[in-house]
Parts: C-alpha cells; sequence; structure tokens
C-alpha cells in the first residue's frame, strides 16, 4: 500500500515537472480588451488565442495554431468580436462557435487591408498609428504593440 502511494506522488510530481518546463504562455495587452495568449506546447505547436486564456487543453474558442519560431500581427479593426492576422506561412485558423471571436486572414484580401491598416513611408508598408494591433514574435517571447512599444 505505502508502494502504491509513492509512485502515485512520484507520477504526479514528474508530470507536474513535465508540463511545468515543456509549455510555456504568456500574455500580452494592449488595454483590458485587446489582450493575446500565445501558449507554446509541445511539438512545436503553438496556440495564439484572442483574449486571456487559463485552460489547460485545447482552445474550445477561436484560436490561431502555429509552430513556435512563428512571428504574426493581430490587427483589432473596431469590430468587437473580430481580429485580423497578418501571417507569414501556411499556419491554420480555427473559427470556432459563431458567438467566438471570429479571426480572419489578412492575406485573403490584402490589397484592401493593407490600404486601411498601413501607410508606406518610401521604404516600408507600415500601420498607421491609428491601428490596434501587436505583433508576436513567438521564437523570442515577446509583443510589440503601437508605436514600437514592448508589451
Amino acid at each position: 500500500m505505502e508502494m502504491k502511494r509513492i509512485l502515485i506522488i512520484l507520477s504526479v510530481c514528474l508530470l507536474f515537472i513535465t508540463v511545468w518546463f515543456g509549455e510555456e504562455r504568456s500574455f500580452y495587452c494592449l488595454d483590458d480588451r485587446h489582450c493575446v495568449t500565445v501558449w507554446k506546447t509541445y511539438n512545436n505547436r503553438c496556440y495564439v488565442i484572442p483574449g486571456k486564456y487559463y485552460g489547460l487543453f485545447k482552445p474550445s474558442c477561436s484560436y490561431f495554431e502555429s509552430t513556435n519560431i512563428n512571428s504574426m500581427d493581430l490587427i483589432w479593426n473596431g469590430a468587437p468580436h473580430e481580429v485580423i492576422v497578418n501571417k507569414d506561412d501556411n499556419s491554420s485558423i480555427v473559427n470556432r462557435f459563431p458567438n467566438s471571436i471570429n479571426i480572419i486572414d489578412y492575406n485573403t484580401n490584402k490589397i484592401h487591408n493593407d490600404s486601411l491598416f498601413t501607410s508606406f513611408d518610401g521604404k516600408y508598408h507600415r500601420y498607421r498609428k491609428d491601428v490596434m494591433f501587436i505583433s508576436v514574435f513567438i521564437e523570442e517571447n515577446y509583443a510589440v504593440g503601437q508605436n514600437g512599444r514592448k508589451l
């Protein structure tokens, strides 16, 4: 009986240590209503979730699934339940439930989105100063908001 109890305690401790050091979750916010959760998991998978997500399992809300070395921009365009994701690779957007936040791929209507959100400074297209966005750099574990401010 005592040996069984010790094995259970050791198993729980090993599981806790594995999860603690193997997964990482960060929250980046512009303000109380404009936040993003970046949840790096095993197998080079990362979930980017609009808002703050504290769940222990794969999100049941809308999310963006990527690799742990990707970067992307999340843009809030004024619609209360909509986020636009500007990404470089073929990562997937998973929209769940009609009343959940809708995630839109920036590149599906790139010309229109560029005209709405960016200006050309002579060398690069940059987000206009009035655009609410967060640029997330997953591998480096940081994000930048409006005016280049590190979050």
